[in-house]
C-alpha cells in the first residue's frame, strides 16, 4: 500500500481530473472512502503527451502528472476539445447519475 502511495497521485481537484482524462490518462481507481471528496488515484510514473503553453506559444510535452498539475495550477496547460464533455461525465460519475465512466468521445 506505501509503495502504491510513493508512485501514485491522489488528485480530487475536478478540473485536473477532467484535465487529465481529457489527455488519455485514466485513473487507477477512485478513492470513495470520504464521499463529499472523492480522489481518482493516477499513476504518477507513466509519461503523457498535453499542450502546454510557454511564452505564449503552444508546445506539446510529455510529462507525469505531478509535472501537469504544475502547469494546471500555473495557468498554463492547454484543455483539449474533449475537455468539457469529459468535465460533464466524470461530474455525472461522482455524484451517482452514472455507473461507469464512459471516456469514449
Amino acid at each position: 500500500m506505501q509503495q502504491e502511495l510513493a508512485n501514485n497521485r491522489a488528485i480530487s481537484d475536478l478540473y485536473l481530473i477532467s484535465a487529465l482524462v481529457s489527455y488519455g490518462l485514466r485513473p487507477l481507481r477512485v478513492d470513495r472512502t470520504n464521499p463529499r471528496r472523492q480522489k481518482f488515484i493516477f499513476d504518477n510514473d507513466k509519461e503523457i503527451s498535453v499542450y502546454v503553453f510557454s511564452d505564449d506559444v503552444l508546445m506539446p510535452k510529455s510529462m507525469v502528472v505531478e509535472e501537469i498539475e504544475t502547469y494546471f495550477l500555473s495557468d498554463r496547460l492547454y484543455f483539449p476539445g474533449n475537455y468539457t464533455k469529459t468535465l460533464r461525465e466524470i461530474r455525472a460519475n461522482i455524484h451517482g447519475y452514472r455507473e461507469d465512466l464512459n471516456y469514449d468521445n
